[in-house]
């Protein structure tokens, strides 16, 4: 039985002057009419500029596509798309001529809710302030660099063919040229994934409750891997500089355990201060509080009118208190006389130091609590 012919996944049509494939996993397209769309479970890619159109199409099995880009915005990409993509667990980015994102999606990863949280948090607890004087110290160190020891490169400096210079002064990165840096994103994948790991240890040492150990997982260096499959650390991370913590207010440099510096932390205590007490005298005035203070003010009233003066010891008036009494009330504990005059804790206090004189009626009951006899 004689063998059929394949069928052509490619168009030979004129107007396709070449395929598009993959370099390194990453596919860049830029031009005019773009197309991204499915055709019988096949993704299928279309750009160029004018007649010079380029077209590629993908089967679900060995297409090693790991991340298309999209330069510019004029042409058509279909939901289908997206979604063969996110199934592929490749990822899509669109951005404009100028190189600003317009629409990025990534594989969907297992998360840690505890690390959103620590990320949520970041402002309040320093951590936020100490990830950016670092990525920042970083960036203006790695473009001192490139300045001093990159832009004097006369290579570089002859490509003009590589930008295009508009006609208010911005320049623009060639199709070409563009297309060629797209192929690079797997390297820099690789030179930024150690400051990403130590973004996530920041955030995740300024959690509240922090454990002896560090579960996180480092899935872009494996340098948690390599350490527990060998017994030296053979891994190729950037050392990063340390870096001492850092005031949430000013940026000032603080010690260990403290959130702001010695400037800072008086103006913070101050506005706590004022936000607790406004929440106080709110809480104190709230209905439930008032229909309380009625009624405790109505049992200590009616106890006033029932009580009869002659109870009282000829002997006990307010100098004996205030001689007798009174230098005894500071050795007995505060529970003890709110629980014997059945008032609030803070009265018994004041009655304790002496800043308040209770009703004559309390003056037997004090007496008794303190040791002291008629005899």
């Amino acid at each position: 039985m004689a063998a059929t012919q394949t069928v052509p996944q490619y168009s030979h049509d004129g107007n396709f002057r070449s395929i598009i494939t993959p370099r390194h996993g990453v596919v860049t397209l830029f031009g005019y009419g773009i197309r991204v769309q499915v055709e019988r479970g096949h993704l299928t890619l279309e750009d160029g500029i004018g007649d010079d159109r380029r077209k590629a199409r993908f089967p679900r099995v060995g297409h090693g596509l790991r991340r298309l880009i999209v330069i510019g915005s004029d042409g058509l990409v279909s939901f289908a798309a997206l979604r063969w993509l996110a199934d592929q667990d490749a990822s899509f980015v669109m951005l404009e001529r100028d190189g600003t994102v317009l629409v990025t999606t990534a594989p969907v990863r297992s998360s840690d809710s505890r690390l959103r949280r620590a990320q949520a948090l970041a402002f309040s607890t320093g951590a936020g302030l100490q990830l950016a004087i670092e990525l920042i110290g970083q960036k203006l160190g790695f473009q001192e660099q490139v300045a001093r020891e990159r832009l004097r490169n006369a290579f570089v400096a002859e490509q003009r063919e590589w930008f295009f210079e508009q006609g208010n002064g911005n320049c623009r990165l060639i199709g070409p040229f563009a297309a060629q840096l797209s192929e690079t994103a797997p390297v820099w994948r690789r030179a930024i994934a150690p400051y990403a790991e130590r973004a996530v240890k920041i955030l995740w040492q300024g959690r509240s409750k922090r454990s002896p150990f560090n579960p996180l997982p480092t899935r872009l260096t494996q340098s948690m891997r390599s350490r527990a499959e060998r017994p030296t650390s053979t891994s190729t991370a950037a050392i990063l500089p340390k870096t001492r913590p850092r005031c949430g207010l000013c940026g000032a440099t603080v010690t260990t355990g403290s959130r702001y510096c010695v400037k800072c932390a008086p103006i913070v205590n101050r506005e706590n201060l004022l936000q607790q007490a406004k929440l106080g005298r709110i809480a104190t005035h709230s209905p439930s509080a008032e229909a309380r203070r009625s009624a405790t003010q109505k049992k200590q009233f009616t106890a006033i009118r029932k009580w009869n003066p002659s109870e009282l010891p000829d002997w006990l008036d307010e100098k004996a208190y205030r001689r007798e009494i009174l230098p005894r009330l500071s050795k007995l504990p505060v529970k003890a006389i709110r629980l014997a005059l059945d008032v609030s804790h803070p009265y018994a206090t004041n009655i304790r130091r002496g800043t308040a004189i209770p009703h004559p009626r309390h003056w037997a009951k004090l007496a008794n609590l303190a040791g002291i006899t008629a005899d």
